[in-house]
């Protein structure tokens, strides 16, 4: 519990920060993914749901380019910008209703987005 408060207020913070470069843009989503993650397992939709507002804007910036850290991050991300979007709306929108839907969304978009450990 303690490390998911640490993250909600991590995410908080960088929440109010323009992400100046990709990787920025890189650091920001994987702590805001890793708080949803951490947010979901405690079923804690509030914290879910600022992380996902936060992963939704560092996706915004395409870090498919030479120079930027390997990441699980696919890039039919960018490629598919319209159809990762809905899903990452599915995600914010859900978490915000506190609907237990969004654990597919969460499924829905590993599956096409998120490269395999």
């Amino acid at each position: 519990m303690k490390r998911l408060i640490i993250s909600a207020a991590l995410i908080g913070t960088m929440a109010t920060v323009a992400f100046a470069n990709g990787d920025e843009s890189i650091l920001a989503r994987q702590a805001a993914m890793k708080a949803v993650g951490a947010a979901a397992k405690a079923g804690d939709f509030a914290a879910m749901n600022t992380a996902a507002l936060v992963a939704q804007e560092a996706f915004k910036v395409d870090t498919t380019e030479d120079g930027f850290a390997p990441t699980e991050a696919r890039p039919e991300i960018w490629a598919n910008m319209d159809a990762f979007n809905s899903l990452m709306n599915d995600l914010v929108t859900k978490s915000g209703a506190a609907d237990k839907s969004v654990f597919g969304s969460c499924k829905a978009c590993h599956a096409d987005y998120r490269l395999k450990n």
